[in-house]
């Protein structure tokens, strides 16, 4: 059975998706990975829910139906045919939220402290 996969990343989070990306196990066990399993679960339920019934054949994969403002942790396992592996680390609990777009960072900056906005590429802070 091939090793654990590098602990998941997120790299883009939506307020019901989130997109994970993780590298491949070390050891393959001797035989080709055939795709990954992705579990997710609430924080704190120990609950672990698998998104997709299939094989993931690729080091990324979107989870949907997220519930917004519900924080959420991941892992991942490679599978050969001698079956899965063990599990990668599990990432730090995420927040499925609304993605920072610009009018919510300039909003933020605001809120943080005086900011005059120079132009929508810069901004001073006082």
């Amino acid at each position: 059975m091939p090793g654990a996969p590098g602990k998941p990343e997120i790299m883009s989070i939506h307020d019901t998706s989130l997109v994970l990306n993780w590298t491949a196990p070390t050891d393959d066990g001797g035989c080709k990975i055939d795709g990954y399993i992705v579990e997710y679960c609430v924080e704190g339920s120990g609950i672990w829910v698998r998104p997709s019934t299939e094989l993931i054949p690729d080091r990324d994969f979107t989870v949907r139906n997220l519930t917004t403002g519900v924080s959420y942790e991941f892992r991942v396992a490679a599978k050969n045919r001698a079956g899965p592996g063990k599990f990668s680390s599990t990432t730090k609990p995420i927040k499925a939220a609304e993605p920072l777009g610009k009018n919510k960072f300039v909003k933020l900056l605001l809120a943080m402290h005086s900011a005059v906005l120079v132009s929508e590429a810069r901004i001073k802070i006082y």
